[in-house]
Order: C-alpha cells, then sequence, then structure tokens
C-alpha cells in the first residue's frame, strides 16, 4: 500500500533542502528500515541484469518477452530470499555472533579436565580452563561463565557421578 502524497504547506514545517529530505522520509516511513536497505544493496545487481538483458536482447536477438521474463525470475528470487537474509541487514548486533555467544552454555564434560582441557560445547571443541586449583571429572556438567579469546573459563554445575552404585 502506497502512502498519500504529502502537501508541503501543511506536513512540512520548514522550507529548503531538508523539506525536501523530511518528504522522503515520510514518504518512506511505511518501509521498514531493513527493507529498504536490503532494496538499496539490490540495486546494483538489477541494473547491472537489466544492461545485460539489454544487450543480449539489442544485440543478440534475446526475444524481449523472454528478457522481461528473466528480469522479472530475477526480482521475484529476491523477494524470496529477503525473509531469509533479513537479519543481516539490520543494524542491530547479533548476540549469536563471536565466542560471547557461549557465555551461560551448559555442556558435559567428556574426560577429565584439570585446569586446562578441551570440551565439546554446542558441537564446537573448545578449549577450557577450570576455576584455579579444581579438577572436574568425565559425565559432570559444566557451565561457561566467561570467554578469554579462544579459551572458555568453565564452572561445575553438579557433582561428578560415583563410580560405585
Amino acid at each position: 500500500m502506497l502512502a498519500p502524497p504529502l502537501d508541503p504547506a501543511t506536513t512540512l514545517p520548514h522550507s529548503g533542502p531538508l523539506a525536501s529530505e523530511a518528504a522522503v522520509t515520510q514518504r518512506l516511513a511505511w518501509v521498514s528500515p531493513v527493507a529498504l536497505r536490503y532494496l538499496l544493496f539490490q540495486l546494483p545487481g538489477w541494473g547491472f541484469a537489466w544492461l545485460g538483458l539489454y544487450v543480449a536482447w539489442r544485440w543478440w536477438g534475446l526475444s524481449s518477452a523472454l528478457a522481461l521474463s528473466l528480469f522479472g525470475l530475477l526480482l521475484l528470487k529476491d523477494l524470496v530470499v529477503y525473509p531469509f537474509v533479513r537479519d543481516a541487514y539490520s543494524e542491530r548486533p547479533s548476540s549469536m555472533v563471536g565466542p560471547e555467544r557461549l557465555i551461560g552454555a551448559v555442556a558435559v564434560t567428556g574426560e577429565e579436565i584439570g585446569t586446562t582441557g578441551y570440551l565439546r560445547i554446542r558441537g564446537e571443541l573448545w578449549r577450557v580452563e577450570a576455576p584455579p586449583g579444581t579438577s572436574i571429572g568425565p559425565g559432570v556438567r559444566v557451565r561457561v561463565r566467561q570467554v578469554r579469546g579462544l579459551t572458555a573459563q568453565i564452572e561445575a554445575l553438579d557433582d561428578p557421578p560415583s563410580a560405585a552404585r
């Protein structure tokens, strides 16, 4: 749905170059900033595709119906792909990037971890450090307290399983 045309005399409090920017901002208010950013990133590709199809139509005899159909498929592809890539175009930082995403993750030790060792956390093998002076046995649930560089600092959540039952 398109926004209704704006009357500069009634909607804009000032005139001059900022008035036109305000008008553009008001007209694009119905478009999310993420969708607008996605659209702006797609424009060069659409331009090159249009140019290539024009050259193919003009010099190599590509039918205009086929050229327009191919361009329509390109636009349709971008429309279909948008929901899957929308988060990549947002400005907010993603908390799911980098080693910090491991903070609070829970894992189970597969072998004894002395001061340092290796542990599989969320499917990745990480170097881990236990609290100083402690050793964590196999089968113990641990939580990641913090990450320094590529080393995760862990703490035990429960006691090791007893060998005698």
